[in-house]
């Protein structure tokens, strides 16, 4: 048995309907995660969402480029918002965790 994405050669071809799989706009990703969009970006950048082939597919028609996203991205994000906060991947996300708060001096 192969994934259905696989790309090596196989006995059989079973072909899926993408629309149905990556059904969620990145609008849609964040409501349904309970998430600003600003907030749901962040989140799908620390799970690496974008990236992973089980969880977005870019649909392109001319030009344009539709990035389209699963149930699978959605619990991802939602696994992580549970584990990690939302404050430490916003706060990861905006550069905070890393740099000190700066000093300030009395002139």
């Amino acid at each position: 048995m192969i994934a259905s994405d696989d790309p090596a050669e196989a006995g059989a071809v079973r072909e899926v309907d993408l629309r149905k799989r990556f059904h969620m706009s990145a609008t849609d990703l964040a409501a349904k995660s309970g998430l600003t969009p600003p907030k749901a970006n962040a989140v799908r950048q620390w799970c690496g969402i974008d990236g992973d082939a089980q969880c977005c597919h870019v649909f392109q028609h001319g030009s344009m480029k539709f990035p389209s996203y699963s149930d699978h991205a959605l619990t991802k994000m939602k696994k992580a918002v549970e584990d990690h906060g939302i404050d430490a991947i916003w706060a990861a996300h905006k550069g905070k965790a890393a740099k000190p708060a700066p000093e300030v001096r009395a002139a």
